[in-house]
């Protein structure tokens, strides 16, 4: 595995390794921010826990004049309906949240290991994108020779400047899926360092899913049911069916496949994207299979000496992660 300790092994260095900017932000922070709403949640909670003792719901009898008294005495109530709707919505982030924490980010980890494992690799030139720089996100284009031809595709970047000739990985029979070695590790670092804190931001979005599907909002039911025997207009029924609905099917169901969809979209994006240029000199948008049965047409059966001068080095391998097939 690809560590702080072995990485001169592959030729970084620590400087290089500090231009990964941070996957997740500090859990301090995420925690703080959230506590403002933690607050807003409570107090909606306690506005339901003492509703059946407001003036309103005390008045015994039809007497106009005594029920015109007690709304005057009755601060203004928010319905509980709308309470629920606020802790589904917020069900909802922490959700997906959730499901980037254990579908996204350790697939995503798990391709650019097998970056450093089953590989093919070349040389290739780098060239930043300043127009697509956002924050601290850098892409650029990365342009490599295969056999038969080239091929550039769009790349993310962790160091803020063009190269050339640098090495530029590829996984196996996916002509398509270059990326710069060094990105790569950097990358992998990064995700390394990072991983004690997505397992926090794992368990905070759990927190919260417990807080606001199983505990807040069977809570504001059951308020509702205490209040629907004093005859008021709070409709349980409705909300019941929009919580089994929403709370317990929806959600879940559409954070876990959106999120299963977002990374069919990007695994595509980093493996099979990318335009190829063939030795005609005839620019074209084409799939894997199609180049692999171009580079099968011109394979001599022997390996040229460049494509011998930019094969993995026996350190490299040592120190690379095993490959998870996806």
């Amino acid at each position: 595995m690809v560590t702080f300790g072995n990485m001169e092994e592959i030729g970084l260095s620590q400087e290089k390794v500090r231009l990964a900017p941070a996957s997740v932000s500090n859990i301090c922070q995420i925690v703080i921010a959230t506590v403002p709403l933690l607050g807003v949640l409570v107090y909606l909670l306690y506005e339901a826990a003492i509703r059946p003792n407001q003036p309103i719901y005390q008045v015994e009898g039809d007497d106009n004049v005594v029920i015109e008294e007690a709304w005057e005495q009755t601060p203004p109530l928010i319905p509980i309906f709308d309470m629920v709707v606020v802790f589904l919505v917020f069900e909802g982030i922490f959700m997906l949240l959730y499901s980037y924490t254990i579908i996204f980010i350790p697939r995503r980890r798990r391709l650019m290991e097998s970056y450093l494992q089953m590989n093919e690799s070349s040389l290739g030139d780098v060239t930043i994108d300043d127009r697509a720089r956002c924050n601290r996100i850098i892409y650029g284009y990365v342009e490599y020779a295969i056999r038969g031809g080239k091929v550039r595709k769009r790349v993310r970047l962790y160091q803020p400047y063009s190269r050339e000739r640098v090495t530029v990985l590829r996984l196996q029979n996916y002509h398509f899926s270059g990326q710069p070695k060094t990105d790569v590790v950097i990358d992998i670092l990064a995700a390394e360092a990072a991983r004690q804190k997505v397992s926090q931001l794992m368990w905070l979005s759990l927190a919260w899913i417990g807080f606001t599907a199983v505990f807040g909002i069977p809570f504001l039911l059951y308020q509702m049911k205490q209040l629907r025997l004093m005859d008021t207009y709070e409709d349980v029924s409705l909300a019941m069916n929009l919580f089994i609905f929403v709370g317990v099917i929806l959600i879940p169901v559409v954070s876990f496949l959106g999120m299963c969809l977002r990374w069919a979209v990007y695994r595509h994006w980093v493996v099979n994207c990318g335009t190829f240029q063939g030795d005609d000199s005839e620019d074209m948008s084409t799939s894997n299979v199609f180049v692999s049965e171009l580079v099968g047409q011109t394979h001599s059966g022997e390996m040229s000496s460049d494509e011998r001068a930019v094969m993995i080095s026996p350190e490299d391998e040592a120190a690379a992660t095993p490959f998870v097939r996806m």
